[in-house]
């Protein structure tokens, strides 16, 4: 009996540490693109709005690419099996155009940027 809390303990820890992670990873991207945006808005230099144009082209090109699918909307994360054959579930991040649509859609610091360079 203890055994099998100790192990279902463990689990919950590590599905956390995991989800964790995840999130972690996610907010980091976010903020890397809002960075770049930013900084080629505040960029004085003569090539800034060639530097913001192309800027916009990664992030036209993420949406793009993107396929809207329903599991993104859930706050739980994305699992999926790494190999066909296998058996031990991995954890995926959303997919980087989700994450973009999700701040473009809503009243946030990259919305206001991308509004600003255009």
């Amino acid at each position: 009996m203890v055994v099998v809390v100790v192990v279902v303990v463990v689990v919950v820890v590590v599905v956390v540490v995991v989800v964790v992670v995840v999130v972690v990873v996610v907010v980091v991207v976010v903020v890397v693109v809002v960075v770049v945006v930013v900084v080629v808005v505040v960029c004085c230099c003569c090539c800034q709005w060639s530097v913001a144009a192309s800027v916009l082209e990664i992030l036209h090109k993420l949406l793009v690419e993107h396929e809207v699918k329903p599991e993104h909307f859930i706050d739980e994360p994305c699992i999926d099996f790494v190999q066909p054959r296998s058996t031990t579930p991995a954890v995926m991040s959303k997919p980087p155009g989700h994450t973009i649509l999700v701040h473009l859609t809503s009243d946030s610091a990259m919305l206001k940027t991308v509004r600003f360079s255009l």
